[in-house]
């Protein structure tokens, strides 16, 4: 009988755990995503080494034609 109740009461917090888990990660997926100071200064980074490497490109096709 005792075993049975430790049982049932184990079961009822297991469930209770699992629900505030899920709860937990449903809110974290509905969250936008906030981008850290360094991700946001990889971003940057990126976009200028891509504009630069557009401008050294077309630098380099006006030479080949000329």
């Amino acid at each position: 009988m005792l075993d049975e109740q430790k049982n049932q009461e184990q079961e009822k917090l297991e469930k209770t755990e699992r629900q505030e888990h899920d709860k937990l990660k449903d809110q974290m997926s509905k969250e936008p995503k906030i981008l850290t100071d360094n991700q946001l200064m990889l971003i940057n980074l990126l976009k200028n080494v891509e504009q630069w490497s557009q401008e050294n490109m077309k630098k380099l096709m006006k030479e080949m034609i000329n």
